[in-house]
């Protein structure tokens, strides 16, 4: 794989690993938590892993995920973060019977991980969402 210069802006220091935390919002309803993500960041690799938790009324979902850093062609300082995961979901009242669900996010960055983005989940796709990263 190509490396890609764009790709060392979203990291403050391109070769060394690092965890990356952030929350993903409702750009129509301000301070309404859709999911929370904590990725470790391979800069070297241009990969990243690790939990994202979706916020629900209910049970919130939380997954595993990995995923790709590329370059925007727009702006040389942003990156399109892709990730994607796979989680079960119970389709019946006395928890005996399950699907496996897919989800997928595209989050537009810039090097403070601070952007847009869209994800899909449950046959939803919620687009224009916020992207900020998150300290702790």
């Amino acid at each position: 794989m190509k490396k890609n210069n764009t790709t060392q802006n979203v990291i403050h220091n391109p070769h060394e690993k690092h965890i990356q935390k952030g929350v993903i919002t409702d750009i129509n309803i301000p301070n309404t938590i859709l999911a929370n993500f904590s990725l470790l960041v391979l800069p070297h690799k241009e990969q990243v892993s690790g939990i994202v938790e979706i916020i629900k009324s209910k049970k919130n979902i939380k997954l595993n995920v990995v995923g790709t850093i590329t370059s925007n062609n727009k702006n040389s300082n942003i990156n399109d973060i892709h990730i994607y995961g796979m989680y079960f979901k119970n389709t019946s009242t006395n928890n005996t019977s399950y699907t496996t669900e897919k989800f997928s996010a595209t989050l537009t960055l810039d090097q403070n991980w601070k952007g847009i983005g869209s994800f899909f989940y449950e046959n939803k796709k919620i687009k224009n969402i916020l992207v900020k990263s998150r300290i702790g």
